[in-house]
């Protein structure tokens, strides 16, 4: 597993450059529905694969990390677009609330499906859920937020992106606050896997996933609330 989170942040490294250059041809809010809709496509194709032994399954482990980093980065990026400082005070608390009650939502329907189909057909399900959601962001008006409201460089400005976070004290420290908070919980996800991986059968596992996170993502959003 260790490796498999590497694996996981070297290719997200990777794609970055590619993810950048997909913005200058194409709107925001298409890019990341084009971005659904390619991780719906291959989610199906893990579909058909996932039956191809242990490599598939670290295969298809990498990829929801890939999938989960790159669309909530283009999420963000569209945000941004269209709130300035002033009005993401106010909404994006409820944008974050939104999210732990599709997680919690989610994990909920995860643990009634499994109730009459194995764990492998939930990726059927994955893969009309992105579509589903892939549709949405192409409703969004082009709306973007007033020019005044932008403090950092342009994308096409001299300064490139790590010089903007060394010339940014704010950032900087957003960027080590980011950095440390994903080893943490990194560590303790892998930990609290092995863990339950030891303790729980391989085929309880399923509903075992599903109604623990329910119960957290639940919590969480009482916590927040």
């Amino acid at each position: 597993m260790p490796w498999v989170y590497l694996g996981s942040a070297f290719i997200s490294f990777a794609l970055f450059g590619w993810q950048k250059q997909g913005l200058e041809f194409l709107r925001k809010r298409q890019w990341l529905s084009l971005n659904l809709f390619i991780g719906a496509l291959i989610t199906l194709g893990f579909w058909a694969w996932t039956q191809g032994g242990s490599a598939s399954l670290y295969a298809f482990y990498i990829w929801t990390t890939l999938l989960i980093t790159l669309a909530t980065g283009h999420f963000f990026v569209l945000l941004g677009d269209r709130f300035h400082v002033g009005q993401a005070k106010r909404v994006y608390g409820l944008i974050g609330a939104g999210g732990l009650i599709g997680a919690t939502t989610g994990s909920i329907t995860s643990a009634a499906l499994l109730q009459w189909m194995d764990t492998r057909s939930l990726l059927l399900a994955a893969s009309l859920g992105l579509v589903i959601t892939g549709i949405f962001p192409l409703f969004l008006s082009s709306t973007q937020q007033s020019p005044l409201t932008k403090s950092f460089p342009e994308k096409n400005s001299p300064m490139g992106t790590w010089q903007v976070f060394v010339q940014q004290p704010y950032l900087r420290t957003l960027l080590f606050i980011v950095f440390l908070g994903t080893v943490t919980v990194t560590f303790v996800d892998l930990t609290f896997k092995t863990v339950l991986a030891e303790k729980v059968s391989p085929e309880k596992l399923g509903t075992t996933f599903a109604g623990l996170y329910a119960v957290l993502n639940a919590t969480a959003l009482i916590v927040q609330l």
